[in-house]
Order: structure tokens, then sequence, then C-alpha cells
């Protein structure tokens, strides 16, 4: 079976694993990266780990939990931005309005 986002949750969801190896978690920000392109999500690191809908769910197994940082990143590549300190404006705070998972509930 193909791996998938299926769904977003809060921080520390304890109902969801968190990955429990680093090809894995490689594996699944791959699956983020382009579910946020799919969908043109658009929120920053504080919002991935205090928001509601923050958090991705892999499989209904598995939740993409990282640092502030490490979601600039992620939302960085999801634009396309691969410099060294392209994660800054999405880490913290957010360059443009957000747009969140959820925001479709």
């Amino acid at each position: 079976m193909k791996s998938k986002v299926t769904g977003w949750t809060h921080w520390n969801d304890k109902r969801f694993e968190e990955p429990s190896t680093n090809n894995k978690w490689k594996k699944f920000k791959q699956l983020v990266i382009q579910e946020i392109r799919d969908k043109g999500y658009r929120f920053s690191g504080y919002y991935h780990q205090q928001g509601d809908f923050g958090v991705p769910v892999i499989d209904g197994k598995y939740r993409f939990e990282v640092s502030m940082r490490t979601w600039g990143k992620v939302m960085a590549e999801a634009e396309r931005n691969f410099g060294d300190m392209d994660y800054v404006k999405w880490a913290w705070d957010a360059p443009e309005k957000e747009v969140y998972p959820g925001d479709e509930h």
C-alpha cells in the first residue's frame, strides 16, 4: 500500500504514533510537502505545533511532528525554495495569509 496523508490533527495526539525510523520520516516529509502543494496549505511552524489541525497524519497511524524550524523548511520546500535560510519566513510566523487544513471543516 502506498503511504499518504490521511488527515490532520493537533500536536502530541497520542492516537497516532511517531515515525520509528529516519527512512520513514524522510518518506513522510515528501508526502507532506506534496499534500501542502496539492491543497494550497500555508501555515507557520507555530500553527504546526499549536493549531488544531497543524500536524499531518500519515496512513491513519503516524503523526508528523517536527520543530518550528523544520516545519519552516517543509513549507519552503513546498514552495520550491531550497536555500539554507528559506525556512525562516515560515518557522515562527507566516509571511502571508495562512490557509489551514480544517478551513474546509
